[in-house]
């Protein structure tokens, strides 16, 4: 599987792709907001690979290449949840992690546009959500630039890598505008 956007080619995992993981895994500044650290580069890319084989897929875990230059920048993907009778698919859940020497330059959108894309256009979500450190304004731009909306606030649901509980937005973008419940 493969989406492609103007600059970014966001491609299945490949086992030579841990050392870009780990690189971006291992910068303090790229992880700041996130649980991802060194140790689970290898266990990302075998677990985006093994998912990439499953039969029935429940989620894409994509590396984000820079088209111009081949290299692995980033990852993102999009997970998936059934209705709650289990008949089929209907919401998605989105996240991304680039380079930090890549932000500011419009990837971070040009990425999540696409998967946001994905999930509705091929995947036939309903919605999708994403989450994110509530003080990681990087993300939060992100997010509203490509129309996502502020839901909510958790409390102190996070426990960041100083000990210290963090709040987290939740974000989510609907397929099509909600329409009313007729009464009878």
């Amino acid at each position: 599987m493969q989406l492609e956007t103007e600059r970014l080619l966001l491609r299945e995992f490949v086992k030579n792709d841990v050392p870009a993981v780990l690189a971006y895994a291992s910068d303090p500044e790229t992880v700041k907001h996130m649980p991802l650290g060194p140790g689970d580069a290898r266990p990302l890319v075998i677990s985006a690979i093994k998912e990439a084989k499953a039969k029935r897929r429940e989620a894409f875990y994509l590396a984000v290449v820079l088209k111009e230059t081949g290299q692995v920048i980033g990852s993102g993907g999009i997970t998936m949840e059934k209705d709650r009778f289990g008949r089929r698919y209907v919401n998605g859940e989105v996240s991304w992690i680039l380079r930090r020497e890549y932000w500011n330059r419009g990837y971070g959108t040009e990425l999540a546009a696409e998967l946001l894309r994905f999930g509705f256009d091929e995947l036939n979500l309903h919605r999708i959500s994403a989450y994110c450190d509530a003080q990681n304004v990087g993300l939060v731009r992100v997010m509203e630039h490509c129309g996502m909306q502020r839901e909510g606030t958790l409390r102190d649901v996070v426990l960041d890598r100083d000990e210290c509980w963090c709040d987290q937005y939740v974000y989510a973008i609907l397929s099509t505008p909600r329409t009313p419940v007729k009464s009878t």
